[in-house]
Order: C-alpha cells, then structure tokens, then sequence
C-alpha cells in the first residue's frame, strides 16, 4: 500500500473513538463541522482529502495521532499552517500542528542535542 491507495475505506466514527478520547484537541471526520477549514491549504493545485484530521495541541496528541496511523495502516501528513503539506492526503491522517505554541528547550531534556556547524 502506498500513500495513494485510493482503496482505503473511510474511517468510521466508531473507529476514531479510541482517538477522540486519547486527543486534547479535535479529531474531525469528513463531514464534521471544521473539517473543511482545517483541510483547507494555500496551494490550489493540492485538495487535501485524508481520512481523518488532528487538530494537536500538544505532542501527546501528535503521539496518538502517528500511533492511531499505524493501527490503521495510513500514511501520516502534518500540515502546520498550510503553506506547505508533503505527499498525497487521500486516506491519510493529518496532523494539524497550528494550535501547538509551546517550546521545549531540548537543551534541558536532552544533553545528546548539538547545534549545527
């Protein structure tokens, strides 16, 4: 399976509920209020139509995002403010990175971190 499968069924709302209840942000189906608006992108050449949007607000969310992708066997995208979105959307699980506003200084948390030459 590619990031192009257009086989992939759609995911259910029964199917994201374990998503939903994991997820401090919003999960949005097609069809669900905001699902439009946060699919939306500034290239018109690129119609984003993945099966499911994250709305993270948080890198719990993101972690359970990439984690519900793979239970899922679906590409995963992140779109943060819609300038830029790599690969094909269709059936995917995007993770919309917009209301994330806090920096961790990986300093402190990891020692390991080198700035580039």
């Amino acid at each position: 399976m590619t990031s192009t499968d257009l086989s992939l069924p759609p995911i259910l709302p029964e199917d994201a509920a374990a998503l939903v209840a994991a997820v401090a942000g919003s999960v949005l189906l097609p069809g669900d209020a905001g699902y439009d608006d946060e699919r939306a992108v500034f290239n018109l050449n690129h119609d984003l139509v993945p099966a499911v949007i994250v709305v993270a607000e948080s890198a719990a969310d993101v972690q359970a995002a990439v984690a519900f992708a793979a239970g899922q066997h679906r590409p995963v995208l992140v779109k943060a403010t819609g300038h830029q979105v790599v690969g094909p959307a269709y059936g995917a699980v995007v993770i919309a990175t917009h209301r994330m506003n806090d920096v961790a200084n990986m300093f402190r948390i990891n020692h390991n971190v080198v700035p580039a030459a």
